[in-house]
This record gives C-alpha cells, structure tokens and sequence, in this order.
C-alpha cells in the first residue's frame, strides 16, 4: 500500500498527509461504517413514523352528537368506530416498529404510546358499549309507566344517568382530546355504569 502512495504521489519527506492516513483508516472500516449509516437512516425512519402518530393523535378529538334536549352528550358512533379502525392501524405501524432491530433509542416511547393507544381503544370501545345501555335504559325509565312499575330501579338508573350526563358533558366541554379520554374515564368508571 505504502508503494502505491509513493508511486501516486501522496507521500512527504515527514510522511503521509494526514487526509490520506484517514482514507485507510476508513476503508478498513468500511463494513461498521456502512452498519452505522443504514442503523441511523433506519432509526430515523422510525422516529419520524413515531412523530407523525404522535401529532396524529395529540391533535385527534372526538366528536359528539346532541341527544334529545341534553345537549352534545353522545358519541357520534359512527365517527368513533372510524377512530377505533384508525386506533388498529395505529397500533399495527407501533407493533411493527417495535420489531425492528433499530428501534433501541426509541423502545420506551414507542411501547408507551403502544399502550396509549391500546388503553384509549379500550375505553372508547367499553364507552360505545356503556352509551347503547345507557340509551336502551334511558327510553325504558323515561317512560312514567315503567319508572312507576319499577321505582327501585328507576332511582337506581336516575343516580346512573345524572353520573353519566355529567361525565359527557365534562368531556364534551373540558376534555374532548381523544388521548384525554384516558383521563376522564377510567376503564373502572365505566364498569360501573356496565352493573
């Protein structure tokens, strides 16, 4: 190698030229050096798949429809069933991600809004559950007949429904962030509207 410097003209009384001394020094690396370009090129496809979620989500919210004369206090089903598919999509690109051999720098904040999702899907899917009793229940009691044949149970499901007005109405006006609604409905709550 020192003959072909020599012959190309490269070498000085003191020596090699110091650009030259590294040329070799890379080129015998060439193979790690190659692995750590690919490893950042791919770590930062992930990291900006893993932005672009976030802004998704940070920014989606829900919507609602009125019910009866109460106001903006329903989920729009239809609407929420289409942010639950795109819940799923969401928490497919994560999983994947999380399979990735380059994803070590990124792991813990993928997992966590892994199960950001994951928890927000669960309570969006129990709350579309809760809101089709509560509404079956709401047109059997709000008949007086019935509210007078059952008097137990129709105290019972008044106490439901003003916790459950409230709790739609604090959401609709304070909190309609999708990502919130870990937040204002924990999985227990809404368990409680399920008895």
């Amino acid at each position: 190698m020192l003959q072909l410097y020599i012959r190309l003209g490269h070498f000085e009384e003191q020596g090699f030229f110091l650009p030259n001394t590294s040329l070799i020094l890379l080129f015998r690396h060439k193979a790690d050096i190659e692995e750590i370009c690919l490893s950042a090129s791919r770590e930062l496809e992930l990291e900006i798949k893993q932005r672009v979620t976030e802004d998704e989500w940070n920014e989606q919210m829900l919507t609602f429809e009125h019910y009866k004369n109460r106001g903006p206090m329903f989920l729009d089903k239809v609407s929420t069933e289409r942010l639950l598919e795109q819940l799923e999509d969401a928490q497919a690109l994560l999983a994947s991600m999380l399979t990735s051999k380059y994803i070590a720098p990124l792991r813990d904040d993928t997992a966590l809004w892994a199960k950001k999702l994951k928890d927000v899907t669960e309570v969006l899917e129990l709350w579309l559950q809760v809101q089709d009793l509560w509404q079956y229940l709401e047109a059997v009691f709000s008949n007086s007949v019935t509210a007078k044949e059952l008097q137990l149970e129709a105290k019972r499901f008044a106490r439901t429904d003003k916790s459950w007005t409230k709790m739609m109405k604090t959401t609709y006006f304070e909190m309609r962030g999708v990502l919130q609604v870990r937040k204002t409905c924990k999985t227990i709550e809404l368990d409680f509207f399920l008895e």
